[in-house]
């Protein structure tokens, strides 16, 4: 497993669109366009945003440029990476993503379970109010989505927004019952599974993790698009060193295998996403209060043959540091 994390620093971030459509290479669209029409014609397409580089800047902020694409483009370039294609991208996909690591009020977190035919990441467990920056969440998943005018809409470009309109869609409580912080802590990219940017917030829920499943499983309705497979763990905070430390393990399981895997009650061995991992990674100290133990250390990570690249490099005065998110690097 490896894993991308851009540290924000407490910094606030900026999304800068340049107004410019952000192509991959010919390959990767003709593929990506194929699947779609074999695949998926009767789904609604949409506007992403894709960041092309982040820059810590000398005035104490983080500035992302980011490119208009769509979701299945994006889509089809993470297909083309699980399949192996001599012609996919080599560092994931650059579409930007919210992703939020929410504790509940009785102190746990919620992990759902991928459907099993789910294009991206089939059966492997992520959290609540994680998805694409996307005009969907603007409009609604409707024909209005892949409107190109929505690639000027500054809604788009607001991460704050966005995260917080996924986690009260994925978990259907009302916003007076959770709270996001105000800045992203962080940028996660998972290399192996997860593949898009996810730029991460930390938050609290005033509700009991079990009212918070209850509710997901009790709004579901025919027709609806379904995130999950009515599978759902609530892992105490107090357990996350566990969880994390079982993922080496874990992700050895064949794919094919994960399909029928069985999670014990505590969720401890819930084979997660490898974005969320490293999101909770580098969240653990925020949502415990705990520095992370020795266990889970970036040396000790690598010995077992999970590898965190973290950003920005040590010793970097951050006057004006440019990372490049170009997936084909």
């Amino acid at each position: 497993m490896k894993v991308e994390i851009y540290d924000l620093l407490g910094r606030e971030l900026t999304i800068n669109p340049t107004k410019r459509p952000f192509r991959f290479n010919g390959e990767v669209e003709g593929f990506a366009r194929t699947n779609w029409l074999e695949k998926r014609a009767k789904w609604n397409d949409a506007i992403v945003p894709a960041g092309k580089s982040i820059v810590y800047t000398r005035d104490g902020g983080v500035t992302i440029s980011a490119d208009v694409s769509n979701y299945s483009q994006h889509l089809g370039a993470i297909e083309s990476i699980r399949e192996g294609k001599d012609f996919a991208p080599k560092r994931g996909v650059n579409g930007l993503g919210v992703t939020c690591y929410v504790v509940s009020s009785d102190d746990k977190i919620i992990l759902k379970r991928r459907p099993r035919n789910n294009p991206h990441a089939p059966s492997f467990y992520d959290s609540i109010g994680g998805g694409w920056m996307t005009s969907a969440n603007i409009v609604g998943l409707n024909k209005l989505c892949t409107d190109m005018t929505l690639g000027m809409a500054e809604a788009l470009y607001e991460p704050l927004w966005q995260a917080e309109s996924e986690y009260e869609e994925e978990s259907h409580l009302k916003p007076v019952s959770f709270e996001l912080d105000n800045k992203p802590s962080f940028i996660c990219r998972g290399l192996n599974d997860g593949l898009n940017l996810g730029i991460s917030y930390i938050g609290k829920a005033t509700v009991k993790a079990d009212d918070i499943i209850d509710a997901i499983q009790g709004y579901d309705r025919k027709g609806e698009v379904i995130e999950h497979e009515r599978a759902f763990v609530a892992v105490d905070i107090s357990n996350l060193a566990k969880l994390l430390e079982t993922q080496a393990e874990l992700q050895k399981i064949p794919r094919e295998e994960l399909r029928d895997y069985v999670v014990n009650p505590d969720g401890t061995d819930a084979p997660m996403v490898d974005e969320y991992f490293g999101g909770f990674w580098a969240a653990y100290k925020k949502l415990t209060g705990r520095p992370l133990p020795q266990s889970l250390s970036l040396d000790s990570l690598a010995k077992q043959g999970i590898e965190i690249d973290l950003f920005p490099r040590d010793g970097e005065n951050l006057k004006d540091v440019e990372y490049s998110f170009f997936v084909n690097e």
